[in-house]
Order: C-alpha cells, then structure tokens, then sequence
C-alpha cells in the first residue's frame, strides 16, 4: 500500500481510498488547507520516473497501469565487486543481468 501511495496522488491528483481509511483507522489527520486539493488535482505529473533495484516482476495491465510514460531513471545489481590482483573486477554477471533486463525491456 505505501509503496503506492505518494505515486497514486502525484500521478491521479487525489489521495485514494486506501490511504483515506488508512489515516482514519490509524487517527492520522492531514492538515489540508482550503485550495490545496485543487492544486494536487490540477499539477499531476506528466511521467512516471522510478528506480528499479529488485527481482519482483508485475504483469502489464491496462486497467492497473497509470496511463503516463514511464522511465526506469536507476537500474542495477547489488553484487560485491572483488578487485583482483591487477586491479580489474570480474563483472560479467552484472552485465549479463543489465542485459537480460534490457532484453524484457524490449
């Protein structure tokens, strides 16, 4: 739910229903001025820019999907680079990951 949270009101203008009966059920009160949703509603983003550092996949769903462009900004493997003698590293399963990935992009 919160992984979602900021993008659904960044992206859709308006906070979900979700959230709404997260914050009632949690007593959390926003302190929302007059014209302040107005402004949320009328400043959506125009794309959806995100860091992708995880091995979780999601099915494409064009009811589920925000309906804006969206651009993976970071992209990488967390892998311990072990300097060898002569001071190069081994990095051939980080490129054939970027590479693999690169390839499901398409």
């Amino acid at each position: 739910m919160f992984n979602y949270f900021c993008a659904d009101v960044q992206v859709r203008g308006e906070y979900p229903s979700y959230i709404k009966r997260y914050f009632k059920e949690h007593n959390i009160e926003l302190v929302i001025l007059e014209g302040d949703l107005e402004i949320i509603r009328g400043r959506t983003v125009d794309y959806f820019g995100f860091s992708y550092y995880m091995s979780r996949t999601e099915k494409k769903s064009k009811t589920a999907a925000y309906q804006k462009p969206l651009f993976i900004v970071e992209n990488g493997l967390g892998a311990y680079d072990k300097v060898e003698q002569d001071g190069s590293i081994n990095d051939d399963s980080r490129i054939e990951y970027l590479r693999e990935h690169i390839k499901a992009m398409e």
